[in-house]
């Protein structure tokens, strides 16, 4: 029971990590999120989709996904998913929103028109996080106990895909612009750099200890890495792979 309890705390701070960064680099009120009396407790996970204006939310204990509209703050819609939902993604270009299910180690596909889940893929052991890149159609999951990534066509919901990468992947990105998949490796202290052509790591940028989330300034072509129990961010630069900067950021 402690270990669970302590497991879902920490949980809770990487969450909170991971929808700073996230808040920051999207055009998403902070107050959808507050004015919402669904979201109670911090949320796992949190995309949005910039065309339906949609907020999409975890609940890991409820095992479900709110949607919330992002003017008004209201939840529109409950949707059941897998058990302890966490990471969240959405297709814009397919309203297709994609959850990954930590406890039952699959893949929600909802129909964003509809609300339905329209399939539920089998994936690799404690999938935690999902990011789609919207040109190709490809999502990517990072599966936190197994140490992969798997990569699944979003036209036919088939794995076509399990790339290796460090220990205990959890943040993940995409920069649609280079298509490079960019994913945070909890337990090494890394971040896996993956060619969206070829499945395959193309480097590994060593950076501090605890790197949890991340996301991708495609124009720029530079990703920020936020850790977990720091303040600090480091900027990559998306060319040559390399860390540029460390940031002490808040207050």
């Amino acid at each position: 029971m402690i270990n669970s309890v302590r497991r879902h705390t920490k949980l809770k701070v990487i969450a909170a990590v991971a929808a700073a960064l996230w808040l920051t680099s999207h055009n998403v009120p902070a107050a959808a999120v507050v004015a919402s009396s669904s979201v109670k407790a911090v949320p796992l996970g949190m995309a949005a989709n910039p065309a339906t204006r949609l907020l999409y939310v975890t609940h890991s204990g409820g095992n479900n996904v709110s949607v919330i509209d992002q003017d008004s703050g209201v939840t529109v819609a409950k949707i059941a998913v897998g058990t302890s939902p966490a990471g969240v993604s959405v297709n814009p270009k397919t309203n297709t929103v994609y959850v990954a299910n930590q406890g039952s180690g699959d893949l929600s596909v909802i129909d964003g028109g509809n609300n339905a889940v329209t399939a539920t893929i089998p994936l690799d052991a404690s999938p935690i996080n999902v990011t789609v890149n919207p040109a190709t159609g490809l999502v990517y999951v990072a599966n936190r106990d197994s140490n992969s990534v798997s990569v699944i066509d979003g036209g036919t919901n088939a794995v076509v895909a399990t790339i290796p990468v460090s220990e205990g992947p959890l943040g993940m990105a995409v920069n649609g612009k280079t298509n490079r998949v960019y994913v945070t490796n909890q337990g090494s202290g890394s971040v896996s750099v993956i060619d969206g052509g070829s499945n395959t790591v193309v480097a590994t940028i060593s950076v501090e200890a605890d790197p949890v989330a991340l996301v991708v300034n495609a124009n720029a072509n530079r990703i920020y890495v936020g850790y977990l129990g720091s303040n600090r961010v480091s900027v990559v630069d998306g060319d040559s792979n390399t860390v540029v900067a460390t940031r002490a950021v808040g207050g």
